[in-house]
């Protein structure tokens, strides 16, 4: 058939694995797509071992000092205008960084610009992501709570299923509106760091001492959230009005 004349060069991308993923040697699969205006004919892939600088063959552990191009398999009629591709990594049982590159070819054999992405392999998986968030609780003050005296030491509870490293502390003047500053001042909201009993632990103490700058009206309102290694936030955030005189 009539090849369309064009000139524009084909298109490609690498879908999975993303950069920087540390995935389990011996075995993977590389997917991405292709498209090409006059019709994409194929899709060549390459590795590199970044610690030898050399390029797999694509046949058990036989690396080459020159790049080796590997055909990946195309999902659609060929040549085509937008195609599904893949290809399985196999067989390299090495521990290390490598890079992968992806090269669309069209039907008058012009070459895309190369995807690349950069993956480590290894036998030991990548521990699990932490998403579960911690939790905090207020003990002092209980909701409207007078209290009495300065420093008032506010406290509490926070647990987390890895471990709480910061618990954060807000005080609102609810008269004023104003929010307690580090410096001592009130003003636009801020939060505060708590002690805490037993920093990364599971379970935690926390404590604030608070004394109120002048200009305090004795009607505060505070606010806690606990935060873990991860970054997961407590999404409870207690809020607990209390008075101090």
């Amino acid at each position: 058939p009539r090849i369309p004349w064009e000139g524009v060069a084909p298109s490609v991308s690498i879908a999975s694995p993303s950069t920087d993923a540390v995935l389990p040697n011996g075995a993977f699969e590389i997917r991405g797509a292709a498209g090409d205006n006059a019709g994409v004919a194929r899709v060549l892939v390459r590795v590199r071992d970044e610690a030898t600088g050399r390029w797999w063959d694509g046949n058990g552990e036989i690396w080459s000092p020159t790049p080796v191009d590997n055909i990946a398999a195309m999902v659609g009629a060929e040549p085509t205008t937008s195609v599904q591709w893949n290809w399985w990594f196999n067989g390299i049982t090495r521990d290390g960084s490598y890079h992968l590159e992806a090269r669309s070819v069209d039907a008058r054999d012009r070459s895309s610009p190369a995807a690349v992405v950069d993956v480590g392999l290894s036998d030991t998986p990548p521990p699990p992501v932490d998403t579960t968030a911690p939790n905090g609780t207020v003990t002092v003050p209980t909701p409207n709570q007078v209290l009495s005296g300065v420093p008032a030491t506010l406290s509490g509870q926070a647990s987390d299923d890895v471990g709480v490293t910061t618990v954060r502390v807000a005080i609102k003047d609810r008269t004023t509106g104003l929010w307690l500053r580090s410096n001592n001042t009130w003003g636009a909201f801020q939060n505060q760091t708590a002690v805490l009993g037993t920093p990364g632990g599971t379970t935690t103490g926390w404590t604030f001492s608070f004394s109120p700058p002048a200009g305090g009206s004795g009607q505060y309102a505070l606010q806690i959230a606990a935060v873990d290694a991860a970054g997961n936030l407590d999404p409870t955030k207690p809020w607990v009005p209390f008075n101090l005189t």
